[in-house]
């Protein structure tokens, strides 16, 4: 093999190297956090409705809407998360992946739609997951 051959190649596999090193890394950091589930019971969607907010008379659909997307993008199984869960705690990403992380990007659309809606919120006081699909259950229409 040429000389002249073999620093590209070294090259293309380095770069081959460190992509497959990221993406195990950032499958360990969702695993790391899906972890925090594995032990709870997986409820339905409708059981989440009943036990959680159909007292509230807030409408069904956008409930299981809001639901099945926070936890599309958390890659959680919606099952498994329930009201109480804290976004600074229970759904917080491993340290260091804070802005490279979804949760940042859910908590950033709220600000945007707080300012949208025209509502007087402090974002930081959308503590749970129960705030967050009751907010945008009354006011995502």
């Amino acid at each position: 093999m040429h000389e002249s051959l073999i620093q590209p190649l070294i090259g293309i596999v380095m770069l081959v190297g460190a992509v497959i090193l990221v993406v195990l890394w950032e499958r360990h950091v969702r695993n790391v956090r899906r972890q925090r589930f594995a032990h709870r019971q997986e409820l339905s969607l409708e059981e989440i409705y009943e036990k959680y907010f159909a007292s509230e008379s807030l409408p069904k659909e956008k409930v299981i809407e809001t639901w099945k997307r926070l936890a599309e993008h958390l890659e959680i199984p919606s099952g498994k998360l329930r009201p109480s869960d804290t976004f600074a705690e229970d759904l917080a990403p491993p340290k260091g992946w804070e802005f490279d992380d979804e949760l940042y990007v859910i908590l950033a659309e709220l600000e945007k739609d707080l300012k949208r809606w025209n509502l007087q919120i402090d974002p930081d006081s959308i503590r749970t997951v129960g705030d967050y699909v009751k907010l945008y259950a009354k006011y995502d229409q």
